[in-house]
């Protein structure tokens, strides 16, 4: 009985992971090789996730890109 309940939450907490996921608006065999980055262009991006040292946000290339918290703007807020 107690095995069962075990396998019940391990299974109800997988779903709950798999339903907070964001979704990517771009498939990963369509995105952008990081060469096609040049220094000093500006990006249009989707924060995946916070932390405590900035947050990671998808620019929609081979890999999420970190935002330093220093580098956050405190004025400037796009809803």
């Amino acid at each position: 009985k107690k095995r069962r309940m075990m396998m019940f939450l391990k299974e109800a907490e997988r779903k709950r992971k798999l339903e907070s996921r964001i979704e990517r608006k771009i498939p990963l065999n369509m995105r952008l090789p990081l060469s096609a980055l040049k220094v000093g262009s500006t990006w249009t991006g989707t924060v995946i996730s916070l932390t405590n040292f900035g947050v990671y946000v998808d620019i929609g290339t081979e890999c999420d890109g970190l935002l330093h918290i220093s580098q956050i703007s405190s004025t400037f807020f796009v809803e």
